[in-house]
């Protein structure tokens, strides 16, 4: 009989252990991610006031210098990409149909968090319209 209160009582530690370390595991990535957000919301923001002091060639190299694997495009008002650090700007599709872009084309920002056309990987994308009309967007991987 003792034997098998011993083997209960360490079952359901066992079980009490798994069920805590999920649910840590899951609260700790949640906030990590909003974490990542944040991040890249305010990275954007501070980035896209310097655009009316730079030409385009400056502000490329700006952007192709960002730090923790945060990528950058330049898109304009009509989906062409102008820019982006992380692939080759002329050989990518349009752009015009991203919500991110779509929402910062009509409200001056947007956001989208989907699993990349380009690279394959969960990543979230943060966009904001320019003073010419063309959209700033940063995006980083969820890992």
């Amino acid at each position: 009989m003792k034997r098998r209160i011993y083997w209960v009582m360490l079952l359901l530690s066992a079980v009490g252990v798994v069920c805590a370390s999920i649910l840590t595991l899951g609260v700790t990535a949640s906030q990590s991610m909003k974490e990542a957000e944040k991040s890249v919301c305010q990275l954007t923001d501070s980035i896209s006031t310097s655009y009316n002091y730079m030409t385009l060639e400056e502000y490329k190299d700006v952007l192709t210098h960002l730090v923790d694997n945060t990528r950058a495009s330049v898109i304009t008002e009509v989906g062409t990409v102008l820019f982006d650090s992380n692939a080759s700007a002329a050989q990518m599709e349009n752009h015009l149909d991203r919500p991110e872009i779509q929402d910062a084309l009509k409200t001056g920002t947007g956001e989208d968090a989907r699993k990349s056309s380009t690279t394959q990987i969960q990543t979230y994308y943060y966009a904001v319209r320019l003073s010419d009309n063309c959209v700033l967007r940063l995006a980083r991987q969820y890992s």
